[in-house]
Formats: C-alpha cells, sequence, structure tokens
C-alpha cells in the first residue's frame, strides 16, 4: 500500500504498522516466557535443550504422531515451547485472510472490535487479528473473549494481553473464560462478535459436524463480521475442511465461503485423495525461534496451514475482480521442465493447470513467475485447451491484491 505523508515527511505504510504491532506481540512472548523460566531459577540459554525438547513434543502431538493435545494442559514445559516457538510461528497465519478481507472492504472497521478466539490457547489467534486490526486501523481499541479448557494457557493469554497494554500501548482488552468448545458451540444465546477465529480447533471440537458448527457460530456475527478458521497444512485436517466448505456452499444459504475459493463449484481438490488445499507462505522466524526449531528437528522457514473464511453476507474474494478477467489461485506448483513452467490452479473457469512456455516470457506475464502457492492470479487473455490454460507472451498477469 501507499505511505500518505503530511507536510512531505512520509508516513509509514500500514503494512509498516501491522508488522510493528506483529513485532510487539513477540516481544511480549519472550518477556512473559522469561517471566515464566526466572520463576524456575532458569534462563532461557539454560533451558534452551528443554524447550527444544517441548518443541518436538508438542509438534508430534499436533501433527498427531506421538501423546495427546490433552496431556500438553498438564505441561508447563509445552506452555513454554508454545510462547518460545508454536506462538511466533503460527500469529502471521491469520494476516493471509485478513488482508484479503480487508482488500476487499468486507473486514469490519469500527472504534472497537469484538474478537471470539475459541480454542485460544495462549491467544495466538486472538493476538494476530489485534495486530492486524490495530495496525490497519480497522481498529481504535479491540476486545478479545478467549475461550479454552486450558487454564494456565488463558492465564498466559490475558498476561500477554497486560503486557501489550502497559509496554507496548496496546489498546487492547482480554476476558478469558474455561469452557468446551462444542458447548461454545451450541449456545444460542451471547455476545456478537465482528470477528470469530478458530485457531486449530475445529478438528477438535468433539461431536460436531464441521459445517452446523461454523453455521451456528455465524449467527453470532454482527453484520459485515467474518469467521475465519485456521487448520494445519496435514492432508486429514485441510480435507476435512475442504468437506465442510462443500457442505457450505452447497447449503445455498448464509454463511458464505469468502475465501480461498473463487467458485462455488465442489471442490476440485477433494476428487483425488493425494490432494489437500493448503497456503504456504514465507517466513522468516525470529533468530530465537528459528534456532529452537533447528534444534527440535523442524523447519525455520516458510508457514504452511490451511484456511476457510466465512461471512453472512453474499460474495467472494472473487468480487476483486475488474473486467473479464479470469481469477486463478495457485494450488501447486511451479511444475519447471525443460522449455516450460506450469502452475497448478483452482479458480473462476475449468482451467487446473496455467502453462508457459519458457519463450513465452514476458515483462507482461512476469507475475507468472513470481506466483507461489496461495498466489492468486487475474489473467486477462489467454488460449484454454481443456483443464489447461496456455499464457502468451501478449496474456497481461496480475496479483488479484498485494499484502
Amino acid at each position: 500500500m501507499t505511505a500518505h505523508s503530511i507536510a512531505g515527511v512520509a508516513a509509514p505504510s500500514r503494512s509498516a504498522l501491522i508488522d510493528a504491532k506483529l513485532a510487539s506481540v513477540l516481544e511480549a512472548a519472550r518477556t512473559v516466557l522469561a517471566e515464566r523460566l526466572r520463576a524456575r531459577g532458569l534462563s532461557q540459554a539454560a533451558a534452551a535443550g528443554q524447550l527444544a525438547a517441548a518443541v518436538r513434543r508438542v509438534s508430534l502431538a499436533y501433527r498427531r504422531e506421538q501423546g495427546s493435545l490433552s496431556e500438553l494442559m498438564r505441561d508447563r514445559e509445552a506452555i513454554d515451547a508454545r510462547l518460545a516457538f508454536f506462538l511466533p510461528r503460527d500469529l502471521p497465519k491469520l494476516f493471509l485472510p485478513l488482508r484479503e478481507l480487508a482488500a476487499a472492504g468486507a473486514l469490519p472497521r469500527a472504534s472497537e472490535l469484538r474478537v471470539l478466539d475459541l480454542g485460544a490457547g495462549l491467544g495466538t489467534s486472538g493476538l494476530g487479528a489485534a495486530a492486524f486490526l490495530l495496525g490497519s486501523e480497522h481498529a481504535e481499541r479491540v476486545h478479545i473473549y478467549a475461550i479454552d479448557v486450558d487454564t494456565e494457557a488463558l492465564a498466559v493469554a490475558q498476561r500477554l494481553g497486560r503486557e501489550l497494554s502497559a509496554a507496548h500501548g496496546f489498546a487492547l482488552e482480554i476476558d478469558t473464560a474455561v469452557r468446551p468448545l462444542e458447548l461454545v458451540v451450541g449456545e444460542r444465546a451471547g455476545g456478537q462478535y465482528d470477528l470469530i477465529v478458530l485457531g486449530l480447533v475445529l478438528n477438535e471440537i468433539d461431536g460436531q459436524d464441521g459445517a452446523a458448527a461454523l453455521s451456528a457460530l455465524c449467527q453470532r456475527l454482527t453484520p459485515g463480521g467474518a469467521l475465519i478458521v485456521l487448520e494445519p497444512a496435514l492432508r486429514e485436517t485441510s480435507r476435512a475442511l475442504q468437506h465442510t466448505r462443500d457442505a457450505l456452499v452447497s447449503a445455498g444459504r448464509a454463511p458464505h465461503v469468502f475465501a480461498p475459493c473463487l467458485h462455488t463449484r465442489p471442490c476440485p481438490l477433494l476428487e483425488r485423495e493425494r490432494d489437500w488445499c493448503h497456503e504456504r507462505i514465507q517466513l522468516a522466524l525470529p533468530a530465537d525461534a528459528a534456532a529452537l526449531a533447528r534444534a527440535a528437528g523442524l523447519r525455520d522457514e516458510d508457514l504452511t496451514f490451511s484456511y476457510l473464511t466465512l461471512r453472512n453476507s453474499p460474495g467472494s474474494l472473487a468480487a476483486l475482480r475488474t473486467g473479464p478477467a479470469a481469477l486463478y489461485r495457485v494450488v501447486g506448483g511451479p511444475l519447471i521442465t525443460k522449455g516450460k513452467r506450469e502452475l497448478l490452479v483452482c479458480g473462476s473457469d475449468q482451467a487446473r493447470v496455467l502453462r508457459r512456455l519458457d519463450r513465452k516470457a514476458s515483462e507482461a506475464n512476469q507475475a507468472f513467475e513470481q506466483a507461489r502457492r496461495g498466489s492468486v492470479l487475474a489473467v486477462e487473455a489467454g488460449d484454454i485447451a481443456g483443464p489447461d490454460r496456455a499464457i502468451g507472451a501478449e496474456t497481461p498477469i496480475q496479483f488479484l491484491h498485494e499484502g
């Protein structure tokens, strides 16, 4: 976005303001982690081995390879690991769906916005929302209602909120409640929220059909509000979210799918068991979190996740399209072979592959070269041959929106 200027001095762009808020959340997490370690007579350096082991343990539980998530609620070192690594890693996940809502003018704007963070844990998703909303000037104040069954994690979330308010100037209030999520989903009474976030918990809500649960929750959105689901980029959880998306679309009523989909057809990535829809965005972890990742045997770059954005109002991300351009989200690739480059896509028409011969590379289609998984491309012209679309030298291609 273009920075505005006052008296000839450039003001920070909204992206820079959001990044500053994000940095404040990370610093608050470091402060709270240091407090927890000092209470046990440890420095972070002295606890590095314990933290790395705990990060590894939590990662295996998240991936359902060893241990259970319920066990983590009785493990204080797991809380430390979540503060040291998983909060910095997961915090930016919400920014992609929030940017898409903002780009379409579909993100609520008010002096105070109310956020319901279900399965809040340490409050990562709610704090990510606050960083974005305050940094992008969609709100002057954010009130988060954090609900989880993990008492200690919620206490940490409140401590993070106090630190952000006192030391970093966040206009932020966090209220917490210890409640099973399935009871919250089933409630018909309660407050109305501008934003509801479910961070990596939809698959953990016992006895709930995903589409029914999300439909019930969307009844608690304010007019113009949005609900965002984040799930791990695992095949099982991602495909479950895709099935939930199909059920919501086929119902033909609110809530409506805003993103990531650019069409209302059945999800084509459900046709083969080996496929699933997820995002991969570039991420540079802070140095301390990156060191923990390496020590725990985890990757320290890129961020993967699946998501679904719902609104009660009709319309989707495809509404950003102007003119006759076809829209495509990159869902795989690039596939590079001799003389050509291919992107696997899902979009507003039936094309499944965008293909460009190397000799057709040009300034007009430069975005094709830069696109990666999750990019949304507006393609002005081209030839479609069955599921393939050929990109010519004169085919204009643009990113639908910039971060």
